[in-house]
C-alpha cells in the first residue's frame, strides 16, 4: 500500500511540477494529498503495532477455537469427552450436559479477545531517525554547524 501510494503521490507531483498549482485540476492536487497521507500512514504502521505477536496471539487463538469446536463435535457425536479430569488425560469422561455447556461458555469467555498489541513508543521515531533527511540538530554541548541554510 505504501508503495502503490507513493507511486500516486509521485505521478501527482509530476503533474502537479508541469503545469503548476494554479493550473492544475484540483482533482489531482485531492488525489495527492490523500495519496501523500497514505504514504505517511501506511509507512508508519509496521513501526507501531506488533505485527509479530499479533499474528502469534491470533494464530494460537484459532488453534484453541478449532480445539474447542472439536470437543463440542465429539461430545455431540459420541456423549463423552476425553482428558477431561487433568490425572487421567486419555480416560473418556461422560459429563452432564448442563456441565459441559458452562465449560464451553467458561472456554468461549477466555477466548473471547481482540489481540491487537501496539507500541506507542513507535511514533515518536520521526524525530529520532530523521528520516526525512533533515539534518540532526546539534547538542547543546557541540559547537554549531553550518548546514548551508
Amino acid at each position: 500500500m505504501t508503495s502503490a501510494s507513493a507511486l500516486v503521490a509521485g505521478i501527482c507531483l509530476f503533474f502537479i511540477s508541469k503545469k503548476g498549482w494554479d493550473r492544475v485540476n484540483n482533482a489531482v492536487i485531492n488525489v495527492f494529498i490523500v495519496a501523500s497521507g497514505s504514504v505517511i500512514f501506511f509507512g508508519d504502521l509496521p513501526g507501531i503495532f506488533r505485527q509479530n505477536e499479533n499474528s502469534t496471539t491470533s494464530r494460537d487463538l484459532y488453534i484453541a477455537h478449532v480445539s474447542l469446536r472439536n470437543k463440542v463435535l465429539s461430545y455431540l457425536a459420541t456423549g463423552a469427552t476425553v482428558g477431561a479430569e487433568p490425572e487421567k488425560p486419555n480416560e473418556f469422561s461422560r459429563p452432564e450436559t448442563s456441565r459441559f455447556i458452562l465449560y464451553v461458555d467458561q472456554k468461549l469467555a477466555e477466548l473471547n479477545q481482540v489481540p491487537i498489541g501496539f507500541d506507542p513508543t513507535g511514533i515518536g521515531d520521526v524525530e529520532r531517525k530523521s528520516r526525512f533527511g533533515l539534518p540532526e540538530k546539534p547538542q547543546s554541548g557541540n559547537k554549531q554547524q553550518n548546514y548551508g541554510v
